[in-house]
């Protein structure tokens, strides 16, 4: 997130690539990549980090601004 620095959204990812699995970790992975924060933005890849955090909070209260369309595409609401 940046607190107390600079934010710099690929050195964030490094981390959290590096880190072990966490459900901070999924969340994290999930919204840079569902909103395109230093990454290309990948809804589906998103939502299977979001989804893999679990019962996190934060992480639940996300996948409900996520919807699959009648197609099957993510999508946001």
């Amino acid at each position: 997130m940046g607190y107390g620095c600079h934010q710099d959204p690929v050195r964030g990812k490094s981390f959290l690539e590096k880190s072990k699995n966490s459900p901070y970790k999924s969340y994290g992975l999930g919204m840079m990549y569902a909103e395109g924060i230093g990454v290309r933005e990948d809804i589906e890849k998103g939502v299977e980090y979001l989804k893999a955090a679990g019962n996190y909070g934060p992480a639940m209260e996300a996948l409900k601004h996520y919807k699959k369309s009648l197609f099957g595409v993510w999508r946001r609401k």
